[in-house]
């Protein structure tokens, strides 16, 4: 045994008077596996700490009793010499431990404790105390680190300093050791500054692999970069690496590193390794820490454990840093799944902490963990990141390492959570979840939700669905939903946002349902699904910018459902196409489906190419507001791209809902090239919609009808639309009860059918006081004579025989052509007059006059319509023109 100071001091206390001591620290050579205390001339560990720390053990000496001469042969050895007692009596000299000799070599001088080769494993009878500015090293120079094995349950811990002080100990480094089977923790450290554990296992002990406690440490390096550096923790009781400040007061523990670890791994047999019990690493109320980093080995393993990979609470857990760890898998199969219960949770009012990085290898890998990737929950847990990370695959984006609920969950109010620029695929549940009344202000922007990767990755449109859809927020109001996610391929909607407190909630600038190549990765059900309650969501906005493209989905492109959703506008999107507006990749069902809810806005969207309709309102759907709408037509207006029913249907008890807007002209729809009717209105209780100045097919975009009115609609109001160029009828009202449906003040010409058909059978011949029954209850038409086409006006009477003593608005149009049957059509209406029916059901209005253009240069053809004070409109009457002037006695001239 020698104790070495940095220079050759021989002191003789007898004679000087004093110790004679060193002016820097100790080296100490442990070559005893023992752990006792006595002068059995070898150093043991304890000893060498109670030299260290200041303690002399009751007097007991170390090492043989020698006279001065036989310690002067000693070459190399330095040594303070004191007299007896402690040797035999006469010249020989003892080696004491005087009280100030360990209090000496440990007071902030630097001792260092090093191994014999011999040592191997220390069976420890208790703890062991660490002084400052001390370094422990167990590395022998077999290669082998020494092992301290502990006592089992009931003892402490293996390893402490700075516990119960009330100074901080500084500077302390601890590696190559195995520190295992302590009752407590393998290491405790509590007010600790710079310190530096390197190289170590803690495994298999009663609580925490480390327990960094207290409110005093500060910058502690737990693992580093270089060889030999890591640590591996694994197998213990509860927590691997648990660093714990203080709620209140100031200060609390902070700034500590925490980088390339294993953490529930052994490095050796993952397959075999048991886990921590507790979490893989605890942060309670602790700030700023970095767990990880981007550099080569800086981030942790972090696997197997029974709970929390990685876990983040309190309310002094400010500003942590988590970066380019690796949490659910062992880097060295990066394909298997090591599971954590959650990959990460963050509660109990911790704020401000990064889960994720920008830097190169800052992105965690967050896959195969029993719960969630990611937990953010609790009041006061505020302003939280989750940023550049992979969560649900392996860290190359080759394969799917699931976790087994949601990616990321955030619930029980955590507020202004930040979800940005991850890839979230291949999870079992949601790729992100949110719950809760109070749980706002989540926004959630530029994340890959369902594929793997990014656009610069070859493996970027392979699926990877999360397995109930993308992203899910029931009953958590005002949070943000992009801009520029992609949110493709899903089993289960894209975005659903559900339930009675989900109000204000935003959807904007995402792409749904298509690889980053514009091809089809559509999302099981609807793309976007609004229900049960959720109010005033915005999905779109009023510019560009805020335009999600929705395509692709097995189900609709955006389904707002149930009575008490209430005030959604769905704005500036492109529904069933692709991000130019000009190819198809249509929605499955219908563009967009709204059922039962209720003053939904639905404006200035491309809604195009979809299966079935391009907008459907049913089931009770009221007071919707259809306006500025492309319905059927690709973005350039060059080409038609169908839907592959109506263009917009209004079914089912559809009620109050408005198509094009009844006080301003300008906000109309144009509604083209769709394979069905350009609108089409059925079934009974669909009632009092108003159908208002839209334009209605066009040429070379034929709808097949303008609209179709069927199947006991009724009160549908047809006012001042241009319906035009439509493969068969402009307007087809049929069936019996349908009825009150007034067409009034519309442009309609050019259909390949009747301008108006009540009964969808050509043109329906007027009887005898208009007593027949049937669609629009069979309104007869009026009958014109006494025509005169001057060279800008034209002068006629007209008479109708119909319901007596009722009263009718007659409406006159010119034409450019009148139909094969001989009824005209309303290209342009002249205008209009009220009249009343007699006791006999005849009602005239005679002398009538209108401008219209030169006849020489633009032929014109005369109709007209009755409507009655229900509201049924006729067919148009026979139309007149130039050549064929007739008379009132029903002859020409």
């Amino acid at each position: 045994m020698s104790v070495t100071f940095g220079h050759r001091i021989i002191c003789l206390v007898a004679l000087v008077g004093a110790a004679c001591l060193p002016a820097s620290g100790c080296d100490f050579h442990v070559n005893s596996n023992a752990d006792t205390d006595q002068a059995d001339g070898v150093l043991t560990l304890r000893e060498a700490l109670a030299i260290a720390n200041g303690d002399h053990f009751g007097g007991n000496h170390i090492g043989t009793c020698r006279t001065l001469a036989e310690l002067n042969q000693m070459p190399g050895a330095d040594y303070i010499f004191v007299p007896p007692p402690g040797c035999p009596s006469g010249a020989g000299y003892t080696i004491l431990l005087p009280p100030d000799i360990g209090a000496n070599c440990g007071a902030g001088i630097g001792d260092n404790i090093t191994f014999d080769t011999n040592v191997g494993s220390i069976s420890s009878t208790g703890g062991y105390d660490l002084g400052e500015h001390d370094t422990l090293d167990g590395m022998q120079p077999n290669g082998f680190a020494v092992a301290i094995v502990g006592p089992g349950a009931g003892s402490g811990s293996g390893i402490r300093f700075g516990v119960g002080d009330t100074t901080d100990k500084w500077n302390n480094f601890i590696r190559n050791l195995i520190i295992t089977s302590f009752g407590t923790d393998g290491i405790t450290a509590g007010g600790c500054q710079n310190a530096s554990l390197t190289g170590l296992t803690l495994a298999n002990n009663g609580r925490y692999g480390l327990f960094v406690d207290g409110n005093r440490c500060f910058t502690t390096n737990i693992g580093d970069v270089g060889a030999g550096q890591r640590n591996y923790i694994y197998g213990n009781v509860s927590d691997g690496i648990h660093i714990e400040g203080i709620a209140n007061g100031d200060p609390t523990s902070q700034n500590n590193v925490i980088r390339n670890n294993w953490v529930g791994l052994d490095g050796v047999s993952p397959l075999d390794t048991t886990g921590n019990g507790g979490a893989g690493i605890a942060v309670l109320n602790s700030l700023g820490n970095t767990i990880g980093g981007g550099g080569t080995n800086q981030g942790n393993a972090i696997a197997k454990n029974a709970g929390y990979g990685l876990w983040i609470s309190g309310p002094r857990s400010i500003g942590n840093n988590v970066l380019g760890n690796l949490i659910g898998s062992s880097p060295d199969l990066d394909l298997a799944s090591f599971p954590n219960s959650r990959g990460v949770q963050i509660d109990g009012g911790a704020s401000a902490n990064a889960i994720g990085g920008s830097g190169t290898g800052e992105a965690n890998a967050i896959g195969g963990n029993t719960n969630h990737g990611v937990f953010i929950s609790d009041a006061g847990t505020n302003g939280n990141s989750v940023q550049y990370n992979i969560i649900g695959l392996n860290r190359a984006r080759t394969a799917t390492v699931a976790n087994q609920q949601d990616g990321i969950s955030i619930s029980a109010g955590a507020q202004q959570t930040g979800v940005h620029d991850n890839v979230i695929s291949g999870n079992y549940r949601w790729g992100i979840f949110q719950a809760g009344s109070t749980t706002t202000g989540t926004a959630i922007n530029n994340n890959v939700i369902g594929l793997r990767g990014s656009a610069n990755n070859a493996n970027d449109n392979t699926i990877a669905a999360n397995g109930l859809g993308g992203v899910w927020f029931t009953d958590s109001p005002g949070n943000t939903i992009g801009p520029g996610n992609r949110i493709d391929g899903n089993h289960g909607p894209g975005i659903e946002i559900s339930d009675e407190n989900a109000d204000g909630n935003t959807i904007k600038g995402n792409v749904i349902g298509l690889d980053n190549a514009g091809a089809a990765a559509g999302n099981t059900g609807a793309g976007v699904y609004i229900h049960n309650g959720a109010d005033n969501t915005l999905v779109g906005g009023a510019t560009a910018a805020d335009r999600n493209i929705v395509s692709a989905s097995s189900g609709a492109g955006i389904q707002v459902s149930n009575a008490t959703t209430d005030g959604t506008t769905i704005r500036f999107n492109f529904i069933g196409t692709d991000a130019s507006g000009n190819v198809a990749r249509g929605n499955s069902v219908e563009g967009i489906r709204i059922d039962q809810a209720t003053n939904v806005a639905v404006r200035q969207n491309l809604v195009a190419a979809n299966a079935n309709d391009g907008i459907k309102l049913h089931n009770g759907a009221s007071g919707g507001y259809v306006v500025l709408n492309q319905v059927g037509v690709a973005n350039s207006g060059l080409a038609a791209l169908p839907n592959g029913a109506s263009g917009i249907s209004l079914l089912s008890g559809a009620t109050n809902n408005a198509i094009g807007d009844p006080i301003t002209p300008l906000l109309f729809n144009i509604i083209a090239g769709n394979t069905g009717a350009g609108i089409f209105v059925a079934d009974a209780g669909t009632s009092n919609n108003v159908i208002v100045g839209n334009i209605i097919g066009s040429a070379g975009f034929a709808n097949n009808y303008g609209i179709y009115v069927t199947a006991n609609a009724v009160g549908t109001q047809i006012t001042n639309n241009a319906i035009a160029q439509n493969k068969l009828s402009g307007v087809a009202v049929i069936g019996a009860g349908t009825t009150g449906n007034p067409i009034r003040d519309n442009q309609i010409s050019g259909n390949g059918g009747l301008g108006i058909d009540l009964g969808g059978d050509g043109v329906t011949a007027n009887d005898s006081s208009d007593a027949d029954g049937g669609p629009n209850h069979l309104q007869n038409f009026p009958v014109l004579y006494n025509v005169t086409f001057g060279a800008s006006s034209v002068t006629f009477s007209a008479t109708l025989t119909s319901t007596p003593s009722t009263s009718f608005e007659l409406a006159f149009f010119r034409s450019d052509r009148c139909d094969a049957s001989g009824h005209g059509e309303g290209q342009t209406q002249l205008g209009k007059v009220n009249v009343n029916s007699d006791s006999s059901g005849t009602a005239t209005a005679t002398g009538l006059t209108y401008p219209i253009p030169n006849s020489q240069t633009q032929p014109s053809i005369l109709t007209a319509t009755a409507t009655s004070a229900s509201g049924d409109t006729s067919e148009f009457s026979v139309c007149i023109g130039v050549s064929d002037q007739i008379f009132g006695d029903g002859f020409g001239p």
